[in-house]
Order: structure tokens, then C-alpha cells, then sequence
């Protein structure tokens, strides 16, 4: 029934107003663009659908450099402007989403978690625990772990395939070195695995790294100041909302991949009635 009920009111409010601009930006996160099912993962026609819908409705894309420095086209930042990252760095990307998002002139950020650079995603296999603790901690979602475990065999780009986006205008940034759960790591090895990780970025790349995303979108208020104290400008977590710049630049709120399962989910993200609805969802949870 609850089911049923979200439905039905995800189209109500996108029949009622998904023509109109959200007065904030919509930054959207993917992990794995490919074909797997894995719960970590964006088919690649799913994926092409949704940039080929973005360029029909005229949106352009961002870079996060250009958000923090208020570059944006003609002045407008965010009425028909949008953020792409991907966090992790699967070769999947650069496999399936690159080719996509070059056929539309599109640009994107990926986080890179720089210690798996070239190898697969082991780190899901050393985490599984603590991921089926603290994220699949339903009955429900229980089910969904064996489809998180099966990515841990997924590869990670090469740093010649990540040069080579560079060069074409990705921006890369920093996902830590080994995929460290922040909020349950010291703050000694929370700084070395942070700074190892920019530190190889920039050698490879000859590029500063200004940017940085929580890997599991796991923090506390002393991560965020690490991160500022490291000199980065910005960095991003997992709220499903809309960003406002102003608002908290170490705490910047993404979409995804969750919500835009469907079609239909994708396009009701850029309804301005879409930040409304995970707000109500959000109090009526909170009620029980």
C-alpha cells in the first residue's frame, strides 16, 4: 500500500509541475554504468536515455569547478544547468558513460579511489559487514547484498583511460585511497588516506584536486573539517536534493543512483515538487 501511495503522488506532483526550473542546482551521482544488474549499477540504455532526455529539455552540464566559482553559461546557474559525478572510478565509465556523455557534449566528475586504480573493487568484499549493517539493514534490503557483492569484481579505469577523459575536460577528484568509512576512521588515518589519494591524482594528471566525495556518503562534522583543513574546495555526500551553493560546500547534496531507477524516477527529479516529496517522505518516516 505504501508503495502505491508514493506512486501515485510522484505523479501528481510531476503532472502538476515538471515543466517548471528548480531554483537550485540538481547534482546527480552514478557509480557503474553497465549492464550487470548489481546494486551499484545504471544499465547503459537507462543511462543514454537520460542524458539523451537532459540534452532534448536544453540542459547543460557543469563541472563542479564552475559551481563553486559561479562560471556559469550566460549567467543562469541552475535553470537549465545540471552536475554529473560518478564516485569510485569503474572502467565502466569510461567503457559506456564517456561515449554517451561526449555524443551530447556533456562533461562530468568522477571520484577516484586511487589505491584500486587498474584492480577491481575489493574493497566492497573487506566491507561487507559494515555495508550490510549500516545500509541494507532491513529485511527488505537484505536480499539486495548479494547484488552489492558481486561488483567487487568489477574493474577500475587505468590511468591511461582516466588521462584521456582529462584531456577531453573530465574533472577527477579525490574518493580517498583504499575507500576508507570515514565515520568510523581516526583522524590520523582519515588525513594520510585523503592526501594520498590527491597527491596521486595530481602527479598522474598534472591537475589540482579540489574536490572530494565521502566514500559511502559517511561523515561526521570533524570529516568535514578535515576536508577543509586539507585545502579542498568542496566536497560532496549523498542527500537526495537539490544543492544550494550557499549552502554547506563540504556537505553538497547529490541524486542518486537509487531514485533514478526508472525513467519516469529520473524525469521526476528536475519536477520542482521532487525536494518537496523526499522532504514529506523523510517526516512521515520520522513519524513512526
Amino acid at each position: 500500500m505504501k508503495m502505491v501511495i508514493r506512486w501515485i503522488l510522484k505523479r501528481i506532483l510531476y503532472v502538476g509541475g515538471h515543466r517548471a526550473f528548480p531554483k537550485k542546482i540538481r547534482i546527480l551521482f552514478y557509480h557503474s554504468i553497465d549492464n550487470s544488474g548489481s546494486d551499484i549499477s545504471t544499465s547503459v540504455e537507462i543511462f543514454g536515455r537520460q542524458m539523451a532526455f537532459l540534452k532534448k529539455e536544453g540542459y547543460t552540464t557543469l563541472s563542479l569547478l564552475d559551481y563553486v566559482n559561479n562560471h556559469y553559461p550566460e549567467n543562469e546557474p541552475s535553470q537549465k544547468s545540471v552536475i554529473i559525478t560518478f564516485d569510485d572510478g569503474f572502467k565502466s565509465i569510461y567503457l559506456h558513460a564517456f561515449p554517451i556523455l561526449k555524443r551530447y557534449g556533456f562533461t562530468a566528475t568522477i571520484f577516484l579511489t586511487t589505491d584500486y586504480i587498474n584492480a577491481s573493487a575489493h574493497w566492497i568484499s573487506r566491507d561487507l559487514d559494515l555495508i550490510e549493517d549500516n545500509i541494507f539493514n532491513s529485511s527488505i534490503r537484505k536480499k539486495d547484498l548479494q547484488k552489492i557483492k558481486q561488483a567487487s569484481s568489477f574493474p577500475l579505469l587505468s590511468w591511461g583511460e582516466i588521462s584521456e577523459m582529462s584531456d577531453y575536460g573530465i574533472e577527477f577528484g579525490s574518493h580517498t585511497a583504499s575507500h576508507l568509512w570515514l565515520g568510523r576512521t581516526t583522524p590520523e588515518k582519515t588525513r594520510e588516506d585523503i592526501l594520498r589519494s590527491r597527491a596521486i591524482i595530481e602527479e598522474m594528471l598534472n591537475k589540482p584536486v579540489d574536490f572530494f566525495s565521502y566514500p559511502y556518503s559517511d561523515y561526521t562534522l570533524e570529516t568535514k573539517e578535515i576536508v577543509r583543513e586539507l585545502g579542498f574546495r568542496a566536497a560532496c555526500g549523498g542527500d537526495p536534493r537539490a544543492d544550494r551553493l550557499a549552502n554547506d560546500l563540504y556537505g553538497i547534496k547529490r541524486t542518486g543512483p537509487a531514485p533514478m531507477e526508472s525513467f519516469f524516477e529520473f524525469k521526476f527529479i528536475f519536477s520542482p515538487a521532487y525536494d518537496w516529496y523526499i522532504g514529506m517522505i523523510g517526516w512521515l518516516k520520522g513519524m513512526k
